[in-house]
């Protein structure tokens, strides 16, 4: 199973999570997104939110000895869990008849140590956050493409009042970046215009630090990256409403971003355009499911035009029957021959 210390990450994501793990009732929201479906050649890669999700149930229980869980999944896929807690860990699977916000409501009846959903969405929130209020500690992951407190806009959007946001502890965000490619990676020299540019929109940025971009090669395949690593930012909740809303990150995805570049895994420029990135990926699949619903809607249209054809022939040839079968009920049953001419 893998951990933390298998994933290449800053060492202040240690001192985090050890704070994280350590704290008391409450909801953590595991953030990332991961689309069901990616468009072809497309440069998303998964965010890796539920390796982290899991990580974080391990060391949430394994911290607590004895301590169970309860485990409401959302979809029918098979619930992976570490191998040491299936014991541990009760799971209300999708399988069940009642609804995604009806098994958060049994599992938080059983007052588990801890409480996991496997999926945050318009059924399961509200559910969710009313447990964490009401003295549980919940684990829960939710596929979004914002971090820090616009998770927590995220979460209104999906039918939590602002109220319940006052049960949410913490909102980790995780997302795999491409590293650069070994063998074509060179210094990426910053000229005066550009280095300005950087300090004014980036507080955190490291004027001294060396810094790397690659032109792509063969072992590449011209992209220039090769590889990826993982990307954080930790939001933990120290404000009340309103203020809960402009409260900013602790660890901000930026700022660890450019620490992933000063350190020679990303590109500035990867770097600076992250939230970029992320919108035109987000655009590029919202392009792509409409495509899939057009064609998706032709294919219907065209299938009804097929069934509505075959109804046609089917009630011309039910009335030629019907027409056959009355003149062979007047063969056989008339004997005037004016009468038969007549029907």
């Amino acid at each position: 199973m893998i951990d933390l210390k298998d994933i290449i990450h800053l060492p202040e994501i240690d001192g985090w999570l050890d704070q994280l793990i350590a704290d008391g009732p409450g909801l953590v929201i595991v953030a990332g997104f991961d689309p069901p479906l990616s468009p072809p050649q497309s440069s998303l890669l998964p965010s890796g939110r539920a390796g982290l999700f899991r990580i974080l149930l391990r060391r949430i229980l394994t911290a607590k000895r004895a301590a169970r869980a309860v485990y409401v999944a959302g979809t029918d896929d098979d619930v992976r869990l570490p191998r040491d807690l299936t014991r541990r860990v009760e799971v209300l699977d999708a399988k069940a008849a009642d609804g995604l916000a009806e098994r958060v409501a049994t599992a938080a009846q059983r007052r588990p140590y801890l409480l996991v959903v496997d999926r945050l969405n318009a059924e399961s929130t509200p559910a969710t956050l009313q447990a964490a209020q009401s003295g549980l500690r919940v684990l829960a992951q939710i596929n979004s493409v914002f971090t820090g407190a616009d998770v927590l806009r995220h979460v209104l959007d999906l039918g939590a009042s602002p109220e319940q946001l006052h049960a949410v502890t913490w909102v980790v965000t995780t997302q795999r970046m491409a590293t650069l490619c070994p063998v074509c990676k060179r210094i990426d020299v910053l000229d005066g215009a550009r280095l300005k540019r950087l300090q004014s929109r980036f507080a955190s940025f490291d004027t001294s630090a060396t810094y790397f971009c690659a032109d792509g090669c063969d072992v590449c395949g011209g992209t220039g990256r090769q590889g990826d690593v993982a990307a954080f930012d930790i939001f933990h909740a120290g404000t009340q409403m309103p203020l809960l809303l402009q409260q900013p990150s602790d660890l901000a995805m930026e700022d660890y971003l450019l620490q992933l570049a000063a350190q020679g895994y990303l590109a500035l420029d990867d770097a600076m355009r992250y939230e970029a990135e992320q919108l035109r990926r987000t655009y590029t699949l919202l392009a792509a499911g409409e495509r899939t619903w057009a064609d998706n809607n032709r294919a219907l249209q065209r299938k009804l035009l097929e069934l509505e054809t075959s109804n046609r022939v089917l009630q011309q040839r039910t009335e030629a029957l019907i027409s056959l079968e009355t003149l062979g009920s007047a063969l056989t049953t008339s004997t005037d021959l004016a009468e038969l001419a007549d029907s």
